[in-house]
């Protein structure tokens, strides 16, 4: 068995020591996470859903209780909303891709973490925020790009 390596030497005081890291394990599991955002992406678009944003490990779904559609801002484009149970349909087709032991994590690869809204100017330019009970929105830094948090 042939297996693909690469040598990074890395200063250790006066030598240097090497860092072995196998390529191809990497480059698989990159392209898996794409896969699967892309699957999730489609299964979105296909029950005829929008998202807000897409990043390496996550999506965005926009959902309400009602679904249907929703003027944006400029009041001329339609945004198409889910229904949370359409949302939970998406959720529980991933669950057989589930790499785990079902006794340790059970269910959907897929969690919900949270119902925010988001503000998304760029690719990995977003922000997830919910509203406080005098209006005034609160981010959710759980789920904020480090370049919005930080500025």
């Amino acid at each position: 068995m042939i297996e693909l390596m690469t040598v990074h030497p890395l200063s250790a005081g006066n030598g240097f020591r090497y860092l072995l890291r196998n390529t191809a394990s990497a480059a698989v599991v990159t392209s898996g996470a794409r896969l699967l955002l892309k699957l999730l992406e489609r299964c979105v678009t296909d029950r005829g859903g929008s998202w807000a944003m897409a990043d390496t490990d996550s999506m965005a779904i926009v959902a309400n209780k009602d679904g249907g559609t929703e003027l944006s801002d400029d009041g001329d484009t339609a945004i198409r909303v889910l229904t949370h149970p359409r949302v939970e349909e998406i959720r529980d087709r991933f669950t057989a891709l589930n790499p785990y032991d079902r006794s340790a994590a059970p269910g959907s690869i897929l969690r919900a973490e949270a119902d925010a809204y988001c503000y998304a100017i760029a690719a990995k330019r977003y922000a997830l925020m919910t509203y406080d009970e005098q209006g005034w929105p609160r981010l959710c830094l759980t789920r904020c790009t480090q370049h919005v948090a930080t500025g």
